[in-house]
C-alpha cells in the first residue's frame, strides 16, 4: 500500500535524517489521523496522531527491508489507540462504549459515528481498517495479529450491528459509502519534526541540532493480538507471584514458630550473603557509557568516575549467577548495572527481568524495581551473559549539600528472562528469601536553577529544574489546562542538541517532564520551547 517514493524517505529516517521522517509525516498523517478519528473520536485522534509518528520515528531501525511502512504504521497506531482506550471500551461485549463519553460528543456527530464508536474494539477496527484504510482483509489480520477467517467474522459482525438499528435497511455497499462519506477531521496535527525557529522569527542553524532518539517503541510494532496475550500472561505472572510470596510467608511462619522468642518477636530470617569477585576480570570498565552522548574526549559518568563499584554477586539457581556489577546515584535517579551469567544458557535475545525493593536509609524511602518499573534501560548480550542497565527515579530530591553519601539495600524477590521474539520467559529466581545486597555509594546532587520568570501569556510557569549527570527533571505548574495540551511535546535545547521528554508524569497542576540532558552540558545556553513555530507557546531560557 505504500508509495514506491517511500523508500527514501525511510532510509534517511533510519540514518537519524528528521527530515525523512518529516517527509513521511507530510505523507500519511492525514490518513492516520482519519483512522484514529473514526477508531476513537475527534477528541484523542490529534495527540495520538503524533504520538503515533514519534514511536514510528523511535522504532524505524526495526523496520524489517521490503515490510509495507503503511501497514506497518496503522498497527502502531492501532496498539496505540487500544491503550489510550479505557479498560470498559475494549471488551467483547455490545455498547461497550462509555456512556458518558458519547453524551460528551457534539450533539453534531452524526448517528452513523456514533454506531461505529460503539462497536467493540476488534469489529471496530477491522471495519475502520478495511472501509477507512483500505487494507485488504490479509493486512486487516497481519496488523492485529487475528487469522483472516476472524477478520471476516468481526467485519460480518459490526456489519450486523449497524444495520440493525436506523439503518436497518441499509446495504453493505450503502453503509461502506456513508462511512466514506463522513466529514473529514477539522483539525490539522502539526508534526513534530518541523525545523524550528528563533522567537524573532529567524531561521534557526540546524547543523548540529540532533533529534535524538530516547526511547525504545518496538513493543507497539507487534500485533495487538500479540501484545495484548504477552500483557495478560506479565498480569498474570504478576499475580502468581504476589499468591506465591503470601503462602511462602504463611508457610514460613507456621514451620518456624518454634523461633519466636521470649519478647514475642521472630527471629530474625536468614539472608542469601554475596560473594565477592575480581572485577578486572571479563567486563567492561564502565557499564554506564550513552553511545549517542559518550567519548573519551567529553566528561561523563564513566570518564568523570561517578560510578562505583559493588562487585557482589550470588548464585540464583544451578548454571546462572547474578552480579551486581555498579551502581550510580543522584538527586534525579539511581542507576543499577548488572550482568547475569549462564552456563549452558545462551539466548542474546533474552532480556532480564526482575521484581524487587531499592531501600535508601538517607531518604526513608524504598522504591520498587525492574525492568517495568525503570525510568529507562540499556540491554546488551554477549556469551552467555546478559546485561541491564537501569535507571529508577527518585521520589523525592533532597536539597544539594544535604546528603553526600547512600547507604542502600537491595532485595530481589524473583528475577527472570523474556524472550523478545517469543514473549516466552525463563525463571532464574524464585524462593522465599530475598536475594540481597547491601552497599554504599556517593550522592551527586547535581544542580537546582533558579527558577526564571515566566512570560505574562505562557500557559505554565517553571517551578523547577535540577540538572544532573543521568537526566533533567523540569517541574512546571499548569496556569491553562486548555492549552497544557502541547506541554508533552516542549523542545529542551541545550547547545546544539535537542531533546524531547524521554518521559512525562501528570499530576495538575504539576507536571513533571524527563530528558536525557545531563550536567556535562551545562555550559551552553539552555531553553524549553515549543516543537512547532505554529504552536504560540514562549520559551523560557535559563
Amino acid at each position: 500500500m505504500s508509495s514506491s517514493g517511500d523508500k527514501d524517505f525511510i532510509s534517511q529516517a533510519q540514518a537519524g535524517d528528521i527530515a525523512g521522517m518529516q517527509g513521511l509525516f507530510m505523507r500519511y498523517s492525514s490518513s492516520i489521523q482519519l483512522y484514529l478519528v473514526r477508531l476513537l473520536g475527534e477528541e484523542k485522534a490529534t495527540p495520538l496522531t503524533v504520538h503515533t509518528f514519534r514511536s514510528a520515528w523511535e522504532a524505524l531501525p526495526g523496520l524489517e527491508p521490503g515490510a509495507d511502512f503503511l501497514t506497518w504504521l496503522y498497527r502502531i497506531a492501532t496498539n496505540i489507540a487500544y491503550d489510550a482506550q479505557e479498560p470498559s471500551a475494549r471488551g467483547l461485549r455490545r455498547h461497550s462504549w462509555p456512556l458518558y463519553q458519547l453524551l460528551a460528543l457534539p450533539t453534531s456527530t452524526p448517528p452513523l459515528i456514533k454506531a461505529v464508536l460503539r462497536l467493540p474494539f476488534y469489529e471496530r477496527a477491522c471495519l475502520v481498517l478495511h472501509v477507512v484504510a483500505r487494507l485488504s482483509l490479509a493486512e486487516v489480520a497481519a496488523c492485529l495479529g487475528l487469522p483472516e477467517r476472524r477478520v471476516r467474522t468481526h467485519l460480518e459482525s459490526a456489519w450486523s450491528w449497524l444495520r440493525s438499528g436506523e439503518y436497518a435497511s441499509a446495504t453493505e455497499e450503502e453503509l461502506r459509502e456513508a462511512i466514506l462519506a463522513l466529514p473529514q477531521p477539522g483539525e490539522q496535527v502539526n508534526s513534530p519534526f518541523l525545523a524550528r525557529e528563533e522567537e524573532e522569527g529567524e531561521q534557526s542553524d540546524q547543523q548540529g541540532l540532533t533529534l535524538l532518539r530516547l526511547s525504545s517503541s518496538a513493543s507497539y510494532t507487534r500485533p495487538l493480538r500479540q501484545r495484548i496475550f504477552l500483557r495478560l500472561g506479565l498480569m498474570l505472572t504478576s499475580l502468581l507471584l504476589v499468591v506465591s510470596l503470601l503462602t511462602s510467608g504463611m508457610a514460613l511462619l507456621l514451620v518456624n514458630k518454634n523461633q519466636l522468642v521470649s519478647s514475642g518477636q521472630l527471629k530474625a530470617p536468614p539472608v542469601f550473603t554475596p560473594a565477592y569477585y575480581d572485577a578486572r576480570v571479563d567486563r567492561p570498565a564502565c557499564f554506564f557509557a550513552d553511545e549517542s552522548n559518550d567519548s573519551h574526549a567529553q566528561p561523563s559518568i564513566c570518564n568523570s568516575h561517578l560510578y562505583s563499584d559493588i562487585n557482589q554477586q550470588q548464585s540464583t539457581r544451578p548454571g546462572f549467577i547474578f552480579r551486581l556489577q555498579q551502581a550510580y546515584a543522584d538527586a534525579n535517579a539511581i542507576g543499577l548495572a548488572y550482568t547475569l551469567l549462564q552456563s549452558a544458557y545462551n539466548n542474546l535475545n533474552d532480556v532480564p527481568d526482575m521484581f524487587g525493593t531499592l531501600s535508601i536509609q538517607e531518604l526513608h524511602t524504598s522504591i520498587t524495581i525492574g525492568h517495568k518499573y525503570a525510568a529507562y534501560s540499556t540491554f546488551f548480550g554477549q556469551y552467555n551473559t546478559n546485561n541491564d542497565i537501569s535507571f529508577f527515579y527518585l521520589p523525592s530530591s533532597p536539597t544539594p549539600g544535604e546528603i553526600h553519601q547512600l547507604h542502600v539495600t537491595l532485595d530481589i524477590h524473583s528475577m527472570w528472562l523474556v524472550d523478545q521474539t517469543t514473549g516466552g520467559t525463563t525463571t532464574v529466581y524464585k524462593g522465599s528469601q530475598p536475594l540481597r545486597f547491601q552497599f554504599t555509594l556517593p550522592f551527586h546532587t547535581g544542580q537546582i536553577i533558579p527558577t526564571p520568570r515566566s512570560s505574562h501569556n505562557a500557559p505554565y510557569s517553571l517551578s523547577q529544574v535540577t540538572i544532573t549527570p543521568s537526566m533533567t527533571h523540569v517541574t512546571l505548574n499548569c496556569l491553562q489546562s486548555l492549552a497544557c495540551k502541547n506541554i508533552a511535546n516542549l523542545l529542551l535545547t541545550a547547545g546544539n542538541s535537542a531533546y524531547l521528554p524521554s518521559d512525562v508524569r501528570w499530576h495538575l497542576p504539576t507536571i513533571d517532564l524527563y530528558y536525557r540532558a545531563t550536567s556535562f552540558q551545562k555550559h551552553s545556553t539552555w531553553h524549553l520551547s515549543a516543537t512547532s513555530p505554529t504552536v504560540s507557546i514562549p520559551s523560557i531560557y535559563f
